[in-house]
């Protein structure tokens, strides 16, 4: 299932698809974004990197591995 997630600026962007986890009755997306590495920053890196984040959760985004192993 796609879906549409209509934004501010009047763009319609298309969401990542979701799958069941298992019998839990939880939906992820069927891909996730792994942070460990790209999130270890400061300064203006930092602010870029909220954004994206940003942009991800704005997509419908919500799974996010910030596991550093």
């Amino acid at each position: 299932m796609i879906k549409e997630n209509h934004l501010a600026m009047g763009k319609c962007l298309r969401t990542v698809q979701e799958r069941p986890l298992g019998r839990s009755g939880i939906h992820v997306p069927v891909v996730g974004m792994g942070t460990w590495k790209t999130f270890d920053v400061a300064g203006a890196e930092r602010n870029a990197r909220r954004r994206l984040v940003q942009y991800a959760l704005d997509l419908g985004g919500n799974l996010f591995d910030s596991s550093p192993f």
